[in-house]
Protein backbone atom coordinates (compact mmCIF):
# COMPACT_ATOMS: atom_id res chain seq x y z
CA UNK A 1 0.00 0.00 0.00
CA UNK A 2 2.97 2.30 0.55
CA UNK A 3 3.54 2.38 -3.11
CA UNK A 4 -0.11 3.05 -4.03
CA UNK A 5 0.04 6.14 -1.52
CA UNK A 6 3.37 7.04 -3.20
CA UNK A 7 1.72 7.40 -6.78
CA UNK A 8 -1.40 9.13 -5.52
CA UNK A 9 0.41 11.91 -3.61
CA UNK A 10 3.08 12.50 -6.51
CA UNK A 11 -0.02 12.61 -9.18
CA UNK A 12 -2.07 15.47 -6.86
CA UNK A 13 1.57 17.45 -6.33
CA UNK A 14 2.02 17.37 -9.89
CA UNK A 15 -1.98 17.53 -11.16
CA UNK A 16 -2.77 20.58 -13.36
CA UNK A 17 -5.86 20.29 -13.32
CA UNK A 18 -8.63 19.06 -10.71
CA UNK A 19 -9.38 15.84 -11.42
CA UNK A 20 -6.46 12.72 -11.94
CA UNK A 21 -7.83 10.76 -14.99
CA UNK A 22 -6.53 7.20 -16.01
CA UNK A 23 -4.23 8.85 -18.69
CA UNK A 24 -2.64 10.70 -15.41
CA UNK A 25 -2.76 7.05 -13.81
CA UNK A 26 -1.00 5.56 -16.70
CA UNK A 27 1.49 8.28 -17.11
CA UNK A 28 2.58 7.97 -13.46
CA UNK A 29 2.74 4.23 -13.46
CA UNK A 30 4.85 4.33 -16.85
CA UNK A 31 7.68 7.13 -15.21
CA UNK A 32 7.62 4.47 -11.76
CA UNK A 33 8.47 1.75 -14.19
CA UNK A 34 10.74 3.63 -16.52
CA UNK A 35 12.70 4.22 -12.98
CA UNK A 36 12.52 0.42 -11.86
CA UNK A 37 15.41 -0.93 -13.90
CA UNK A 38 18.11 0.64 -11.63
CA UNK A 39 16.74 -1.34 -8.50
CA UNK A 40 18.47 -4.10 -9.94
CA UNK A 41 21.88 -3.71 -10.51
CA UNK A 42 23.90 -5.62 -8.71
CA UNK A 43 21.84 -8.61 -7.66
CA UNK A 44 22.74 -11.83 -8.95
CA UNK A 45 20.35 -12.26 -12.26
CA UNK A 46 17.83 -15.33 -10.77
CA UNK A 47 17.09 -12.25 -7.76
CA UNK A 48 17.08 -9.35 -10.10
CA UNK A 49 14.60 -11.39 -12.03
CA UNK A 50 12.78 -11.82 -9.57
CA UNK A 51 12.36 -8.66 -8.12
CA UNK A 52 11.69 -7.46 -11.50
CA UNK A 53 8.63 -9.62 -12.53
CA UNK A 54 7.06 -8.96 -8.87
CA UNK A 55 7.64 -5.26 -8.99
CA UNK A 56 6.22 -5.19 -12.76
CA UNK A 57 3.14 -7.24 -11.30
CA UNK A 58 2.10 -5.53 -8.49
CA UNK A 59 2.44 -2.14 -10.78
CA UNK A 60 0.52 -3.43 -13.36
CA UNK A 61 -2.45 -4.16 -10.77
CA UNK A 62 -2.45 -1.17 -9.31
CA UNK A 63 -2.85 0.49 -12.30
CA UNK A 64 -5.75 -1.89 -13.20
CA UNK A 65 -7.58 -1.48 -9.94
CA UNK A 66 -6.27 -5.43 -8.90
CA UNK A 67 -8.39 -6.27 -12.32
CA UNK A 68 -6.96 -9.95 -13.52
CA UNK A 69 -8.47 -9.84 -16.79
CA UNK A 70 -7.47 -6.25 -18.00
CA UNK A 71 -3.49 -7.20 -16.13
CA UNK A 72 -3.02 -10.48 -17.51
CA UNK A 73 -3.88 -8.89 -20.78
CA UNK A 74 -1.49 -5.97 -20.76
CA UNK A 75 1.49 -8.15 -19.44
CA UNK A 76 0.09 -10.71 -22.32
CA UNK A 77 -0.06 -13.81 -20.06
CA UNK A 78 -3.04 -15.62 -19.49
CA UNK A 79 -5.20 -15.03 -15.68
CA UNK A 80 -4.42 -18.18 -14.79
CA UNK A 81 -0.36 -17.31 -15.86
CA UNK A 82 -1.12 -14.37 -13.21
CA UNK A 83 -2.55 -16.13 -10.21
CA UNK A 84 0.23 -18.21 -10.85
CA UNK A 85 2.98 -15.87 -10.98
CA UNK A 86 1.60 -14.37 -7.91
CA UNK A 87 1.92 -17.38 -5.91
CA UNK A 88 5.19 -18.00 -6.90
CA UNK A 89 6.01 -14.69 -5.77
CA UNK A 90 3.77 -13.75 -3.12
CA UNK A 91 2.10 -11.04 -4.01
CA UNK A 92 -1.39 -10.83 -2.13
CA UNK A 93 -4.35 -9.50 -3.80
CA UNK A 94 -5.63 -5.98 -2.63
CA UNK A 95 -8.73 -4.43 -2.52
CA UNK A 96 -8.14 -1.23 -4.40
CA UNK A 97 -10.59 0.61 -1.90
CA UNK A 98 -8.74 -0.29 0.96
Amino acid sequence: MRELRNLVERMVIFAEKEVIDLPDIRHAMSEDLDNLELTYVGLPLREARRRFERDLIRAKLIANAWNMNATAAQLGIERTNLYRKMKQLGIEQESPFA
